[in-house]
Protein backbone atom coordinates (compact mmCIF):
# COMPACT_ATOMS: atom_id res chain seq x y z
CA UNK A 1 0.00 0.00 0.00
CA UNK A 2 2.86 2.35 -0.79
CA UNK A 3 4.51 3.97 -3.75
CA UNK A 4 8.25 3.83 -4.33
CA UNK A 5 9.61 7.17 -5.52
CA UNK A 6 12.91 7.41 -7.39
CA UNK A 7 15.02 9.62 -9.63
CA UNK A 8 13.83 12.95 -8.26
CA UNK A 9 15.09 16.00 -10.17
CA UNK A 10 14.35 19.57 -9.15
CA UNK A 11 14.08 22.74 -11.23
CA UNK A 12 12.31 26.09 -11.35
CA UNK A 13 9.17 26.69 -13.42
CA UNK A 14 8.79 30.48 -13.34
CA UNK A 15 8.04 31.40 -9.73
CA UNK A 16 7.22 27.76 -8.85
CA UNK A 17 9.29 24.67 -8.15
CA UNK A 18 9.22 21.71 -10.49
CA UNK A 19 9.90 18.10 -9.55
CA UNK A 20 10.26 15.16 -11.94
CA UNK A 21 10.75 11.53 -11.06
CA UNK A 22 9.33 8.02 -11.24
CA UNK A 23 6.95 6.03 -9.10
CA UNK A 24 6.44 2.29 -8.79
CA UNK A 25 3.37 0.61 -7.32
CA UNK A 26 3.25 -2.27 -4.87
CA UNK A 27 1.28 -5.52 -4.83
CA UNK A 28 -1.82 -4.27 -3.00
CA UNK A 29 -3.61 -1.30 -4.60
CA UNK A 30 -6.15 0.43 -2.34
CA UNK A 31 -9.43 1.89 -3.64
CA UNK A 32 -9.11 5.66 -3.67
CA UNK A 33 -5.42 5.55 -4.54
CA UNK A 34 -2.02 5.43 -2.88
CA UNK A 35 -0.58 8.32 -0.86
CA UNK A 36 1.75 10.79 -2.56
CA UNK A 37 2.33 13.81 -0.35
CA UNK A 38 4.06 16.97 -1.53
CA UNK A 39 6.85 16.35 1.02
CA UNK A 40 7.54 12.92 -0.52
CA UNK A 41 8.59 14.63 -3.76
CA UNK A 42 10.34 17.64 -2.24
CA UNK A 43 7.51 20.18 -2.35
CA UNK A 44 5.31 21.95 0.23
CA UNK A 45 2.26 21.96 -2.08
CA UNK A 46 1.34 20.31 -5.37
CA UNK A 47 -0.41 22.76 -7.71
CA UNK A 48 -0.31 20.46 -10.74
CA UNK A 49 1.00 16.96 -11.43
CA UNK A 50 0.99 14.95 -14.64
CA UNK A 51 1.71 11.24 -15.06
CA UNK A 52 2.75 9.28 -18.15
CA UNK A 53 0.52 6.26 -18.81
CA UNK A 54 2.35 2.96 -18.38
CA UNK A 55 1.67 -0.77 -18.77
CA UNK A 56 -1.97 -0.23 -19.83
CA UNK A 57 -2.78 2.02 -16.87
CA UNK A 58 -3.33 5.76 -16.63
CA UNK A 59 -3.05 7.83 -13.47
CA UNK A 60 -4.65 10.87 -11.88
CA UNK A 61 -3.96 12.80 -8.70
CA UNK A 62 -6.56 13.35 -5.99
CA UNK A 63 -5.49 16.79 -4.75
CA UNK A 64 -7.83 16.72 -1.72
CA UNK A 65 -6.63 13.37 -0.36
CA UNK A 66 -3.10 13.57 -1.85
CA UNK A 67 -3.28 10.18 -3.59
CA UNK A 68 -2.37 8.71 -6.98
CA UNK A 69 -5.37 6.91 -8.49
CA UNK A 70 -4.82 4.18 -11.11
CA UNK A 71 -7.26 3.49 -13.96
CA UNK A 72 -7.61 0.69 -16.51
CA UNK A 73 -10.04 -0.17 -19.26
CA UNK A 74 -11.65 -3.26 -20.75
CA UNK A 75 -11.61 -6.91 -19.84
CA UNK A 76 -9.35 -9.89 -20.48
CA UNK A 77 -10.72 -13.40 -20.88
CA UNK A 78 -9.19 -16.48 -19.34
CA UNK A 79 -7.79 -19.43 -21.24
CA UNK A 80 -10.71 -21.78 -20.69
CA UNK A 81 -14.29 -21.73 -21.96
CA UNK A 82 -16.99 -23.52 -19.99
CA UNK A 83 -18.51 -26.50 -21.77
CA UNK A 84 -21.92 -25.92 -23.36
CA UNK A 85 -21.72 -22.11 -23.28
CA UNK A 86 -20.45 -19.44 -25.60
CA UNK A 87 -17.74 -17.09 -24.48
CA UNK A 88 -15.02 -17.23 -21.88
CA UNK A 89 -14.77 -16.31 -18.23
CA UNK A 90 -13.31 -12.84 -17.65
CA UNK A 91 -10.18 -12.42 -15.56
CA UNK A 92 -10.25 -10.44 -12.35
CA UNK A 93 -7.70 -7.65 -11.82
CA UNK A 94 -5.68 -10.29 -9.99
CA UNK A 95 -5.47 -12.43 -13.15
CA UNK A 96 -7.80 -15.20 -11.95
CA UNK A 97 -10.84 -16.38 -13.91
CA UNK A 98 -13.96 -14.98 -12.25
CA UNK A 99 -17.63 -15.87 -12.65
CA UNK A 100 -18.59 -13.25 -15.25
CA UNK A 101 -18.66 -14.44 -18.85
CA UNK A 102 -18.02 -12.33 -21.94
CA UNK A 103 -20.38 -13.74 -24.57
CA UNK A 104 -18.93 -14.67 -27.99
CA UNK A 105 -15.38 -14.06 -26.77
CA UNK A 106 -12.17 -15.93 -27.54
CA UNK A 107 -9.85 -17.38 -24.87
CA UNK A 108 -6.94 -15.25 -23.62
CA UNK A 109 -8.03 -12.08 -25.43
CA UNK A 110 -8.22 -8.47 -24.20
CA UNK A 111 -11.33 -6.44 -25.11
CA UNK A 112 -11.39 -2.68 -24.56
CA UNK A 113 -14.42 -0.40 -24.44
CA UNK A 114 -15.96 2.56 -22.61
CA UNK A 115 -14.37 4.96 -20.13
CA UNK A 116 -11.64 3.84 -17.80
CA UNK A 117 -12.47 2.66 -14.29
CA UNK A 118 -10.41 2.77 -11.13
CA UNK A 119 -8.36 -0.37 -10.58
CA UNK A 120 -9.96 -2.76 -8.07
CA UNK A 121 -8.79 -2.74 -4.47
CA UNK A 122 -6.23 -5.45 -3.79
CA UNK A 123 -4.91 -5.49 -7.37
CA UNK A 124 -1.26 -6.37 -7.77
CA UNK A 125 0.36 -3.45 -9.62
CA UNK A 126 3.91 -4.37 -8.60
CA UNK A 127 4.86 -4.77 -12.29
CA UNK A 128 3.87 -1.12 -12.89
CA UNK A 129 7.18 0.65 -12.45
CA UNK A 130 8.89 3.65 -14.00
CA UNK A 131 5.74 5.79 -14.08
CA UNK A 132 7.16 9.22 -14.91
CA UNK A 133 5.65 12.35 -13.38
CA UNK A 134 6.19 16.08 -13.31
CA UNK A 135 4.82 18.15 -10.46
CA UNK A 136 4.72 21.91 -10.05
CA UNK A 137 4.22 23.55 -6.68
CA UNK A 138 5.88 25.46 -3.91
Amino acid sequence: MALTISGLQFDLAGSRNSTMGSIAFDSNYTTGGLALTPAAIGLRTIDNIDFVARSGYSFDYDYVNQKVVAYSQGATTGGTAAAGTTGCLMLTDGGVEGTARLQASAPSTTYKWGPQREVASGSDLSAVTGVRFRAIGV
